[in-house]
């Protein structure tokens, strides 16, 4: 439910956090990653300024949105390579 609810970060995959500026849950992707990193787990974090929570459904209509989607697509090919 509350991935900064877990109490051992340690082995867990690479991590790619995308937050939205405009969401309340935005202050938890740094916290997340700085657990992460903490623990030895590589991780990275991008902040998307004046998107809101669910921009990625505007892909289709918004630059930003499709670039942002493009930047999650990029990492996941490299965590998959």
């Amino acid at each position: 439910l509350s991935p900064l609810r877990a109490r051992d970060f340690a082995n867990l995959p690479p991590a790619f956090v995308v937050t939205a500026d405009v969401d309340p849950l935005r202050d938890e992707g740094p916290a997340y990653i700085a657990k992460l990193r903490s623990a030895g787990v590589e991780a990275s974090w991008r902040n998307e300024p004046q998107l809101i929570h669910g921009y990625l459904r505007a892909r289709h209509r918004s630059q930003r949105a499709r670039d942002s989607f493009a930047a999650i697509i990029a990492a996941a090919r490299v965590f998959l390579a």
